[in-house]
Formats: structure tokens, C-alpha cells, sequence
């Protein structure tokens, strides 16, 4: 066909993203086909409820090319651009790879925004991750749109791929690949993908010619059917590498068994119905054993710090404290995260006091696993206390860490400037010169908390008082 003049060439969608902007990516797929983008159409009530970009896109491809194929050079230039994105994204092949992809990174973006939250336990993290996963796992066995649960809603043994509109909640629901088995049953049945008719599958009313024969010839050879297998092919292709690729990396084997024990020491909810159900005497008894072991893993410093004996006390004080949270109805609804917030407010000192190490051992499982996003911050704030100019050893880059991330903002380090002048300038024989050597040349200075910003960082409070 190639050598008989016909240009067959498409342009198809390949790679995921490997980087944190999956969920960007996501957004850029989906809005190129979901976008309103209608007022660039001349007829709007021609294409009144169309309000996809890629329909658009087509509409204003097919008008440009219409209209400079016969003007002057620059124009026809611009129609022979059109006419080429044309060729590439005009086919059923990129405009259902097109839609694997919105299915596809709708998935990877929820993980790439999960991964990213800060106020999230890590067992708690690592159970929706996997739990995401799962989802590509359902995508692999439904990639086929009569093997997917959506297809007991269809009639497609009678070749009726259509949903009633009673049900179409329901499919929506339980379809693994919602984009893609939509554009699928729209093709079917209508011819139709995003409401644009995809002209170069579709016969045309051609003279019996030897040329429209060849045409004819052409297009039988463009049947729907293996495209649609082709793309699922490369669907099921791109998740499982996906899937595998994010299993190995996000988790490794190592941070698997860190989370194992942080799971035994940070499930509170489930220790207090435990506590509700059984006794507090009876349930500190039966999890003590791995709540130890746990903390050794997370804690390897801990006997060192205190007794094992100490430690069981603390611990058996802390399952009663449970019990008596949980006489509350409300509170037995609380998360782990909630508890662990719960007992940690400066305002429930009864809840934390005398079982500190304890609390100590659970906030540091909480912190065991960190956040990307939170470590590239820190990394950012190191790198600009530890300059090429400055020689720092670990003890004095940990402590201007510490006060950096927990401290005031620099606009309330006044008191600090003067102290350390203070400290410099005090073996001056000159009283006069113990303020400093600063010649000023006018007494025209305005305070420097004049500017919105500077105000707003002022009034910021620092995050830990004892850093004032």
C-alpha cells in the first residue's frame, strides 16, 4: 500500500513518565481529550455540546488546511502542516492510545500524589500503594473490553456495545479501563471516537474506478478489530511494565520489613478494639512479645536507654491508656494517625507523660520511612548552610539543620545578630566601640519590615518556641 502511494504513517503515544510528574502528565493526556476548547469552532451550534480538544483540534486542522491549500506560499505551508499533524493524530490508532493513557496515568498519578503526602503513616502508605497496584492487575485481566466487568452491562454477543443510561453509573464503577472501553463502544457503534468520525476508516462514496477500487482495497485492509487488538496489546504491554518497574523501585525488600514492624507498633486503632474487646491486662500480655522486637528493629539503641522490664511497664500503661480512650464512642473511630496525634497534644500531658519512651519508639517508626519530597527540601536547606566557603563537621551541619527546619524565620534573628556582635566586640577597650565598627552615612535608614512579604514572615510564629 506504502508503494502505491498511501500514507499509512501514524504518530503513537510510547513512553510513561519515570518522573514525579506523573500526575502532571495525567492531567496534560486527559485534557487534550477533555478540555472546552469549543470557542475556537466558527459553527458553535454545529458543535454546540462537543467540548473535547481533540475534536477541536481536528475541526480547526481540517478548516486550516481547507483554506490555505490554494493561497500563497507561507499559507500553503501552513496547510501542508496541518495536513501532516493530521495524518498522525487522525487514526483510531492514536486516539485509542490516546485513551490507555488516560486510564493508564490516571493510576500512576494517584501514586505519584500518594507518595508525596507527608501526614501519612508508612504502613498506611504502603497498603494504598499496593492497593493501587492492584488496580493495574485488574487493568491486565480486563484489558479486553468483553472480559471487563463493565461488559455484563453491554450486549456485545449481539454486537450492542451501548449502555442504558440507568446503568452507565454503575459500568463506570466497576470498568477497569473507563477511557478506553468507551471509546471502544462509541467506535463500534457509532463510527465515532470523542465524537469525531474517524473519516479515513470509513468508505466513501467513490466511482467505480480503478483508483477507488484501490481505495476501497485500502481501507478493508484497515480493519477495526486488529487495531483494537494492537492497542490492547500495547496496553497490557505498558502496564505490566509500569506496574513492575514502580514495584521494585517505590519498595524495596528492605523498606518492606522496616514497614512490617512499624505496622506493629503504629496500629492503634486495631489494639484498642483489641483493648475493648479482650481487657488491657490481657492484650498488653499477647502483643508485648512482638511490640519489643518491633521497637529493637526501629530502636536498635533502646535497651540501652532503659530496662526491658521499665519498657514492659511503659508499655502496659500505654494499652490501658487506649482503654480509657476508648470509652469514648467517638474516639474509637479515630485513625492511627489521630491516635498517634491524640496522645502526642501538649494538652493531653496525662495521655504521654510517664510512658515516653514508648512514645518516643512510635514517633520514630512514624518517621522511618521518609517522604521525597520532604528529603529534597532538607537536602535544598543543607546545601545552602553547607557552602564551599564554610568548613562544617557533622555535629555543627545537624545543628543549624535542627534550627533551620524547627526554628524562627531570618527576619526574627535580630536578637541573635546583636548577641553575637555583642560576643565579638566585648574585649574592646573603647566601651563606644563594643556596639561595632559601622559607619553610617545618613540617619535616613527605614526599618526594614516595610515591604507585605517581609510582614507576612514576621508574623509567622516558629514551629518549636524553644527555638526563640
Amino acid at each position: 500500500m506504502v508503494e502505491e502511494g498511501y500514507d499509512l504513517k501514524c504518530k503513537v503515544p510510547r513512553f510513561f513518565s519515570e518522573t514525579r510528574f506523573a500526575n502532571y502528565s495525567a492531567k496534560v493526556y486527559s485534557r487534550f481529550r477533555y478540555n472546552s476548547s469549543s470557542s475556537f469552532l466558527k459553527d458553535k451550534a454545529h458543535y454546540l455540546l462537543l467540548r473535547e480538544s481533540y475534536p477541536v483540534l481536528i475541526a480547526c486542522l481540517e478548516e486550516v488546511k481547507e483554506l490555505y491549500s490554494n493561497g500563497r506560499s507561507d499559507q500553503k505551508k501552513k496547510a501542508e502542516t496541518a495536513d501532516a499533524i493530521l495524518k498522525s493524530i487522525f487514526n483510531i490508532k492514536f486516539s485509542l492510545n490516546l485513551a490507555v493513557l488516560c486510564d493508564v496515568y490516571n493510576i500512576y498519578s494517584q501514586i505519584a500524589v500518594l507518595l508525596q503526602k507527608v501526614s501519612t503513616l508508612p504502613h498506611i502508605r504502603y497498603d494504598q500503594f499496593k492497593e493501587l497496584l492492584e488496580d493495574y492487575e485488574e487493568m491486565l485481566e480486563h484489558v479486553d473490553i468483553k472480559l471487563c466487568p463493565c461488559a455484563t452491562f453491554r450486549n456485545i454477543s449481539e454486537g450492542d456495545y451501548s449502555i442504558s443510561d440507568q446503568h452507565k453509573e454503575d459500568a463506570l464503577l466497576v470498568c477497569s479501563w473507563p477511557t478506553l472501553h468507551t471509546d471502544i463502544a462509541t467506535l463500534k457503534q457509532t463510527g465515532r471516537i470523542v465524537h469525531v468520525i474517524q473519516g479515513q476508516l470509513v468508505a466513501d462514496p467513490i466511482k467505480d474506478t480503478r483508483i477507488g477500487r484501490r481505495k476501497k482495497e485500502a481501507i478493508k485492509l484497515l480493519k477495526e478489530d486488529d487495531i483494537i487488538k494492537a492497542v490492547e496489546k500495547r496496553a497490557t504491554s505498558l502496564v505490566t511494565h509500569l506496574s513492575s518497574r514502580l514495584e521494585d523501585k517505590v519498595f524495596r525488600e528492605k523498606d518492606v520489613k522496616v514497614i512490617k514492624h512499624t505496622r506493629v507498633l503504629l496500629s492503634s486503632r486495631n489494639l484498642m478494639l483489641s483493648v475493648v474487646a479482650r481487657g488491657a491486662t490481657t492484650v498488653s500480655n499477647l502483643t508485648w512479645d512482638k511490640f519489643l522486637i518491633s521497637s529493637q528493629e526501629v530502636d536498635p539503641t533502646l535497651l540501652e536507654r532503659t530496662s526491658e522490664e521499665e519498657y514492659r511497664i511503659q508499655y502496659r500503661e500505654y494499652v490501658r491508656r487506649l482503654e480509657t480512650v476508648a470509652r469514648d464512642p467517638t474516639k474509637r473511630e479515630l485513625s492511627d494517625m489521630d491516635l498517634l496525634e491524640l496522645f502526642l497534644q501538649p494538652e493531653h500531658a496525662h495521655l504521654y507523660q510517664d510512658i515516653e519512651t514508648v512514645m518516643s519508639v512510635m514517633v520514630r517508626a512514624a518517621l522511618l520511612i521518609s517522604v521525597e519530597s520532604i528529603v529534597e527540601s532538607w537536602i535544598s536547606t543543607m546545601e545552602h548552610h553547607s557552602s564551599q566557603r564554610r568548613t562544617m563537621g557533622e555535629m555543627l551541619l545537624h545543628e543549624e539543620m535542627v534550627i533551620s527546619v524547627n526554628g524562627p524565620k531570618l527576619v526574627h534573628c535580630e536578637s541573635i545578630c546583636q548577641e553575637a556582635l555583642r560576643e565579638y566586640f566585648k574585649d574592646r577597650i573603647n566601651p563606644k566601640e563594643r556596639a561595632g565598627h559601622f559607619v553610617r552615612r545618613s540617619q535616613n535608614i527605614e526599618n526594614y519590615s516595610v515591604s507585605k512579604s517581609v510582614d507576612t514572615f514576621r508574623k509567622q510564629e516558629p514551629k518549636k518556641n524553644i527555638m526563640m
